[in-house]
């Protein structure tokens, strides 16, 4: 991505305090949410850790209302009290039944945490970089920042290289840290976070029909029904985003006729 970002303009190099953000965003994006939530995978469902990542709106619009100054409004907060109740109503189900363990459930709350603050660090800095050495530098950081702690955790020579892995390690490079990555951050530079961080609410549905369909998981029949206050609030926070959406895409143009 970085010779790719080069390539296409080869000035848009990042300054000092470019770089030293880009590095802290790195850390909360990469080695922190995508290592504390690969890590929790290992003692928590995926359905599970699809439905903590739906937290992320959740906290996001909270955070943005202070540190964005995104409004508020009762239709919003009224979507994100249902959107918690049906995270909490699947979470209290599944820990009562000992489906996953306590410490992976912290492990992936940490992770989403990490990921919120990172959104409203890129929010707040504005970096004006194109979004493929922003996003270049910040995988570069993160894998330098991990390896170290694999390195010490792991051994190398537990690696199998066969196509399981070739297959796993090309979807997550080009579809999650390249597609998906830089879809993220295309959605945060032209609207809110509060707008991009309301499509984390497909990941509930998603996570947990992915993990029944190819992984075989257990569903209960608290799952789907903590899922309808969660659509209500999907509804309910992404119909208020879209208004302020506009309003920034309108700054946005504004700005860009300025320069």
């Amino acid at each position: 991505m970085i010779i790719m970002a080069l390539a296409i303009k080869p000035k848009d190099l990042p300054g000092f305090r470019s770089l030293a953000l880009l590095v802290v965003l790195g850390i909360l994006n990469n080695t922190l949410y995508l290592g504390l939530t690969f890590v929790a995978l290992e003692n928590v469902s995926a359905s599970l850790v699809s439905v903590i990542a739906s937290m992320n709106p959740l906290v996001t619009v909270v955070l943005a209302h202070f540190f964005l100054k995104e409004k508020m409004t009762l239709r919003k907060a009224i979507g994100l009290i249902a959107g918690l109740a049906g995270v909490v109503f699947i979470m209290q189900h599944r820990i009562g039944m000992q489906i996953d363990a306590p410490i992976g459930i912290g492990l992936a709350f940490a992770g989403v945490t990490s990921f919120v603050f990172g959104t409203i660090l890129f929010k707040k800095a504005k970096l004006e970089n194109n979004l493929l050495i922003i996003n270049g530098v910040q995988v570069l950081v993160g894998g330098m920042a991990l390896l170290p702690i694999a390195l010490f955790s792991e051994k190398v020579s537990d690696i199998r290289f066969d196509h399981n892995f070739i297959l796993a390690l090309t979807y997550l490079v080009v579809f999650v840290s390249m597609g998906g990555t830089l879809l993220w951050f295309w959605l945060l530079r032209e609207g809110t976070a509060s707008a991009a961080s309301s499509w984390h609410f497909l990941n509930p549905a998603l996570g947990m029909f992915f993990g029944w369909v190819v992984l075989g998981e257990k569903t209960v029949w608290s799952d789907y029904l903590g899922l309808v206050p969660i659509v209500i609030g999907i509804l309910l926070v992404t119909r208020t985003s879209r208004s302020q959406h506009k309003l920034v895409a309108v700054n946005n143009e504004q700005r860009s006729s300025l320069d």
